[in-house]
């Protein structure tokens, strides 16, 4: 009566055990691949609107543009331009509240970041210092512009 066949206990846990590292390993690296694609992706997102605001940034101020703060608590800060008709026009505008940066606030308001949560600049150093987050990713850029004017502060 010892001849029966099938398997025992132990076997079975034995496969158990060994099927379930099987599927175990290959579902954790597909589940890794996936979080690091998706933060490149998120990391990607966030150099390109820096390197657009920072672009945009220092090529008007190149031009003679300047940064204007209003003089409320946590104000938000324009890029704008004196026009040859001695009026001001507003480039640019970073609303510290919402964490948006509009492009030509006065017409349009397209939004052209709203990752951006911190926004400042250093007037002695010339020094703009910008840092965005999404998703819990931080990236955060500075760089020296030459040619500022800063009014309102």
């Amino acid at each position: 009566m010892n001849n029966q066949k099938g398997i025992t206990l132990v076997e079975l846990l034995v496969v158990i055990t060994i099927m379930s590292f099987a599927i175990f390993v290959p579902m954790s690296l597909f589940n890794l691949s996936i979080k690091t694609e998706k933060d490149v992706r998120i990391e990607n997102e966030l150099q390109r609107e820096a390197r657009f605001v920072i672009e945009y940034i220092t090529k008007h101020v190149r031009d003679g543009a300047f940064f204007e703060k209003e003089p409320t608590v946590g104000g938000d800060i324009f890029l704008k331009v004196e026009n040859e008709d001695s009026t001001i026009t507003s480039l640019l505008q970073y609303d510290s509240s919402a964490n948006k940066v509009y492009l030509d606030p006065e017409y349009s308001s397209q939004i052209i970041s709203q990752h951006i949560v911190e926004f400042t600049w250093d007037d002695t150093s010339n020094l703009l210092y910008l840092k965005f987050v999404l998703d819990n990713i931080d990236y955060e850029v500075s760089t020296e512009i030459s040619k500022t004017r800063i009014r309102g502060i």
